[in-house]
């Protein structure tokens, strides 16, 4: 069993390369890759399966959707489509 200092510095690992690879999640049922996720699943997934994918909590997952949507809203009020 992985001591938490090793689990911690895997989830750091894991988070980095879902920020900088574009094609990359933590689901190795689909070889980590987000484009074999979306073709296996065309219409979408369950919360459940975006927060393991994500390497979030279902809190975190819920927090930047809404963030996104808000940023969406006031760009679309404002009519701003700038730098995003």
């Amino acid at each position: 069993m992985a001591d938490k200092t090793t689990t911690t510095a895997k989830s750091q690992f894991i988070d980095s390369r879902i920020c900088t690879e574009e094609d990359f999640i933590n689901y190795p049922r689909f070889n980590n890759s987000l484009k074999k996720l979306m073709h296996r699943h065309p219409n979408g997934v369950k919360t459940e399966v975006i927060c393991k994918a994500l390497n979030m909590t279902e809190e975190e997952v819920e927090k930047a959707v809404s963030g996104a949507l808000e940023k969406l809203k006031m760009m679309m009020k404002t009519g701003r489509y700038g730098k995003i």
